[in-house]
């Protein structure tokens, strides 16, 4: 059973004040089955002055209802709660492409982290972590980008050049060479697990600046995600 104060945030997520708020206010939801670690998170939350916690619960069909009836911005989702947590995530992913998801797990390896990305997730964090660090996080993924645990980029890598059949897919080296050298320092700053912002403070230009270079990045390499870029800038410092 969730504790009453939870069951009260879930159920009157819906109410027109509430949703007179929420305009004003990034809208997240907590999905994990532990009340007590919801209730710390709720807090640390709705600690940030434009955040509010809208919605929790603790199943993979709970998480599917809530976004489907809050349409919250950001879901924080354990991979690992009662029910298909990846599924879930995959779901909310295809039929609610707005709603962010952060995955929040005591699953810390290689193959869970590639799975959660694979499924929808824009965001990554192992639990235990910081206050500072969630909320960075949150915010990162917030703004588009995404977000996995620091010295996880080359083992990820290793994952994805095989397929699913177990081959190994060759990285394109051709594509790597098409670069410029700024390019390949945004690369660099990604594979290092670095916010646009950090990138931009290392290399002296507006955050702006690196998410344009970074979006030519992406179309260079011919991926879609921060994530594959990550892992193939992994690759070429290696």
């Amino acid at each position: 059973m969730w504790p009453e104060s939870a069951e009260r945030t879930s159920s009157s997520a819906g109410s027109a004040s509430e949703r007179s708020l929420s305009s004003r206010a990034t809208r997240v939801v907590i999905i994990d089955d532990h009340p007590m670690l919801c209730s710390g998170l709720a807090a640390t939350i709705s600690s940030i002055p434009d955040f509010e916690v809208v919605g929790i619960g603790g199943t993979a069909d709970e998480a599917m209802e809530i976004a489907e009836r809050l349409l919250p911005d950001l879901m924080i989702v354990d991979i690992n709660m009662p029910g298909n947590g990846l599924s879930a995530i995959t779901s909310i992913a295809y039929r609610f492409p707005v709603v962010k998801v952060v995955v929040l797990s005591m699953l810390d390896d290689h193959y869970h982290v590639q799975k959660a990305f694979r499924a929808g997730a824009s965001g990554y964090l192992t639990k235990g972590v910081s206050a500072t660090d969630l909320i960075a996080t949150v915010r990162a993924v917030l703004r588009g980008e995404c977000s996995f645990p620091a010295g996880m980029a080359a083992g990820l890598l290793a994952l994805s050049q095989h397929s699913d059949d177990g081959k190994v897919v060759a990285l394109d080296e051709a594509a790597l060479l098409k670069l410029t050298e700024r390019e390949s320092q945004i690369l660099g700053g990604v594979a290092q697990g670095q916010s646009n912002k950090e990138i931009a403070a290392t290399l002296g230009l507006a955050e702006q600046t690196v998410k344009n270079y970074l979006s030519n990045v992406l179309r260079k390499l011919h991926v879609r995600s921060r994530v594959e870029a990550a892992m193939i800038g992994a690759k070429r410092l290696t």
